[in-house]
């Protein structure tokens, strides 16, 4: 099991989420998405993490330059004198030919941000979450038709309720 960290801390940064390789994976699903700075990446990276994961320059930039040599993204034309870069053709194609891996990094990235998330819920709504979960749990061999339907309603009702406080609270700031 990896350590955590508490996730404002500066060691929440640097936990591991990226495996061997898994650096040009991500830096080209992003590129393929719009033509970015290196900054931007590295912004990008620790907004899909919800600063879980924020690389350093030293470890994106030298995968850049070998991508770029590889004729996998090229340098585009920016408003500052920043260099941007964006995914080619063949970049496209290498993407393409890794789904899975693809998947894999974007879920770790994204299940890095849940529990970021999580770790700033209010005590009070976790343990709602954890209540509602055990409840659930509850019916773990008696699910049929009409129950799984009941339970599904009630969950898109209480969802909706949720969101409408969300939606409250942003009317006000």
């Amino acid at each position: 099991m990896k350590p955590t960290a508490p996730p404002d801390s500066p060691e929440a940064c640097s936990l591991r989420l990226l495996g061997r390789g898994d650096m040009p994976v991500l830096i080209m699903a992003l590129l393929c998405q719009t033509a970015q700075h290196g900054y931007e990446l590295i912004k990008a990276m620790e907004t899909l993490s919800e600063g879980s994961y924020c690389p350093s320059p030293g470890s994106v930039y030298p995968v850049l330059a070998r991508l770029q040599r590889e004729g996998m993204v090229c340098a585009v034309a920016s408003a500052d004198a920043r260099k941007a870069y964006a995914a080619t053709e063949q970049g496209r194609a290498w993407l393409e030919e890794r789904p899975e891996q693809c998947r894999r990094v974007l879920g770790r990235l994204g299940m890095a941000a849940r529990r970021q998330a999580r770790a700033r819920l209010p005590a009070e709504v976790e343990e709602a979450m954890d209540a509602l979960k055990a409840a659930l749990f509850s019916l773990r061999e008696s699910w049929s038709d009409s129950r799984a339907r009941q339970v599904a309603e009630t969950l898109r009702r209480a969802s909706e309720a949720v969101a409408l406080v969300a939606d409250k609270q942003e009317t006000r700031s």
